[in-house]
């Protein structure tokens, strides 16, 4: 049982009052009819690869975890539509793997989580992911789905009719509902051709403004265009963690303030290229990038790709982590305007300054220096409450990380997660107050980001940024959802939620804060 009951950070979850797997939508409505009926709450999980504590139990031996990794199968596939139609536990990579062997396809969301997560789970956050640029989120590819409401009921909208309009589109109301308001259990998805060529470029800027603009070209009729198919940025403290913690490689020959991933992909390798060598060469040109690589090779491109999704695993392997995932104008994302600027700047004046440490040999600005603490002059990992930004600059994703070392050498060298306490930086430094232990400065640096970084998030985006961007509400943002809900929308949620589900079996406490909180 336990596996099911903790989610991926470690961070929420107890033992649940049962496991139930079932194999079949009409074993997952006898376990629904069954705990409606005896006032029993429900958790649904798909992959347990959630990052803000929606998909585990929160009340010891309360609630029933509803797990779907049991009913990974496909039912069938539409060649003329294009249309998949697969069951909620199947896990993404295998499905991608399955369309691309089988039918020269593709799934249209593609996450670092993609070797876990299921296609249950990405529904109900509305995933996006590193392809949205080119083919949006999953608004964009759902089709149909069959779910079980709270009281057993199967309603079964699974067409693969890429056009159906006879009412209400309900099946979009399964699209970040977090399991909410029903259990999908299977669903049809538009799923794209395959691209046959891929070409990667990395390119290195000294300042926002220059990511910017490239970034706007290389969207625009004139770059990429058609071909576009991802556009991500990093940032130097994300690089660190994903070559020092993850061990990935730098392609790259320095470290950067930023470093922008594009792709381009289609049914051409010669027209990518040239389309992705006149959007680096311009950049080049313009004086916006300092440095940039076109991959050659599969292995060139699959190593800029191992950088930018190891990030997330090497910040797991180097401590814990405060994730804010938050949708920004591009121009409010980094920089000194920026989120991460902001965040970075709130840990300086609330966190003790023997927490922190100098950033990279050569670094002036709290902007180049790409953290609040936590690297030493040499560029090695020194220990230090950290903050790093890297996302989806196509889309205005950011993914902000607070992250808390669990144990540092005195010489900078990484000692892995194991440890208790956050070691204090070498001799050299100037601080005097004791290292604190691990549970002491994880606190801290969460009370110190949140509610401060979606509160500036809704301050300075309005409706134009979302206090969540693609991970949901789940637990950890029931505080500051509301934040990003216009006039009316909360009321009308909380309509539909008594609906669906007037007991309240599914998920109590998530995604709606109780009454009076």
């Amino acid at each position: 049982m336990g596996p099911y009951c903790t989610d991926w950070l470690g961070e929420y979850g107890c033992m649940a009052l049962a496991v139930a797997r079932p194999q079949t939508t009409q074993q997952v409505s006898a376990v629904l009819a069954a705990c409606h009926r005896a006032g029993v709450p429900v958790v649904p999980q798909g992959g347990n690869t959630g990052l803000v504590g929606g998909g585990v139990p929160v009340a010891a031996g309360a609630e029933v975890l509803l797990s779907l990794d049991r009913m990974t199968g496909v039912r069938s596939f539409d060649e003329d539509a294009g249309v998949l139609t697969v069951e909620a536990g199947a896990v993404l990579q295998r499905v991608d793997e399955m369309l691309r062997s089988d039918h020269g396809r593709c799934m249209p969301v593609d996450l670092g989580a993609k070797g876990s997560c299921t296609v249950g789970g990405i529904i109900a956050t509305a995933a996006g992911g590193v392809h949205a640029v080119r083919w949006g989120s999953l608004h964009s590819s759902l089709v149909g789905v069959e779910a079980v409401l709270a009281d057993g009921t199967v309603v079964d909208g699974l067409s693969s009719a890429r056009k159906r309009n006879v009412g209400y589109h309900w099946p979009h109301l399964m699209l970040g509902s977090e399991g909410t308001l029903g259990v999908v259990t299977a669903a049809a998805l538009r799923v794209p051709p395959a691209p046959e060529a891929r070409v990667v470029a990395m390119l290195g800027f000294a300042d926002w403004d220059g990511l910017r603009r490239t970034v706007r070209r290389a969207l625009g009729s004139r770059g990429l265009a058609e071909t576009v198919s991802a556009a991500e940025y990093l940032d130097a403290a994300s690089v660190d963690v994903a070559v020092t913690w993850g061990g990935q490689r730098d392609p790259l020959d320095e470290r950067y303030p930023y470093t922008l991933l594009l792709e381009a992909a289609g049914a051409s390798q010669a027209y990518c290229s040239e389309r992705m060598e006149e959007v680096a060469q311009g950049a080049l040109a313009a004086g916006e990038a300092i440095t940039g690589a076109v991959s050659a090779s599969t292995a060139q491109a699959r190593q800029m790709w191992g950088l930018r999704e190891g990030v997330t695993e090497a910040l797991s392997k180097r401590g814990r982590a405060v994730k804010l995932d938050v949708s920004l104008p591009l121009e409010r994302m980094a920089g000194p305007q920026g989120a991460v600027a902001a965040a970075r700047g709130r840990l300086r004046d609330q966190l003790d300054p023997a927490w922190l440490s100098p950033g990279p040999r050569g670094a002036s600005t709290l902007e180049e220096g790409c953290v609040a603490g936590g690297w030493g002059c040499d560029g090695t990992d020194v220990g230090g409450v950290l903050a790093c930004g890297y996302g989806h600059v196509g889309d205005g994703n950011l993914h902000l990380n607070v992250s808390v070392p669990s144990a540092c050498a005195a010489d900078g060298r990484p000692v892995g997660a194991e440890g208790d306490t956050l070691r204090r930086p070498p001799a050299s430094s100037s601080a005097a107050a004791p290292p604190p232990p691990l549970a002491e400065a994880a606190a801290a640096a969460r009370d110190a980001s949140v509610p401060f970084v979606p509160e500036w998030v809704a301050r300075e985006a309005g409706m134009r940024g979302s206090v969540s961007a693609e991970h949901g509400v789940g637990m950890s943002k029931l505080g500051y959802a509301g934040l990003s809900r216009g006039s009316g929308e909360e009321a009308l949620m909380r309509r539909l939620k008594a609906a669906l589900d007037p007991t309240n079996t599914l998920l109590p406490g998530r995604v709606l804060a109780a009454r009076g909180r």
